[in-house]
């Protein structure tokens, strides 16, 4: 999936206050990487989103890469990331997940867990903002994780390390991700 959005503000144009121009693209893909015999093989998800601005871009119309919310996080966000900690004119945000499906826990024996269609995933993201050109301090953020997809077939429980000061661990509860 690719999603493109351009946005364009002059003062020619219907008596506008501000002159900037935005353009942004979220790039979704999925794919399947083994177990491709079973009716949910095992799948790689990538989330991609950059923005930029040009001109005299206005603090509403800053980009921000997503993050949790509070202890929700669905996927594509960062989930160590505190709320609008990268906005700026410029942002790049990339979440990565490999989903096992329930094979590790037909490898370890596990039948409560596989019976159930228990998941587990493993994920890391990283991101970064730009303010007039000027990276965001700290350099990169960049964190790692491990998840329990399919919790009762509804919920996501993700444990993640945020390697970037201050590094902590981070608690998330989503929706179950069935792709």
């Amino acid at each position: 999936n690719l999603e493109i959005t351009a946005e364009h503000s002059s003062p020619s144009f219907l008596s506008s206050d501000f002159d900037y121009t935005r353009v942004s693209t979220i790039l979704t893909y999925t794919v399947p990487v083994f177990g491709r015999d079973l009716l949910f093989p095992a799948s790689l998800r990538i989330r991609a989103f950059a923005g930029k601005g040009f001109g005299n871009l206005p603090p509403q119309q800053s980009f921000t890469a997503d993050t949790r919310l509070t202890g929700f996080a669905p996927f594509g966000v960062l989930r160590g990331g505190l709320v609008k900690e990268y906005s700026g004119d410029a942002v790049v945000s990339i979440a990565i997940e490999q989903n096992f499906r329930s094979l590790p826990f037909l490898a370890l024996d596990l039948p409560f867990l596989y019976r159930n269609g228990v998941e587990l995933v493993v994920h890391g993201a990283f991101a970064r903002a730009w303010t007039g050109g000027i990276p965001s301090p700290g350099g990169w953020h960049t964190e790692a994780g491990i998840g329990i997809n399919r919790i009762l077939d509804l919920l996501r429980l993700d444990l993640t390390y945020r390697f970037r000061d201050p590094s902590r661990f981070f608690l998330t509860l989503g929706v179950a991700s069935f792709l």
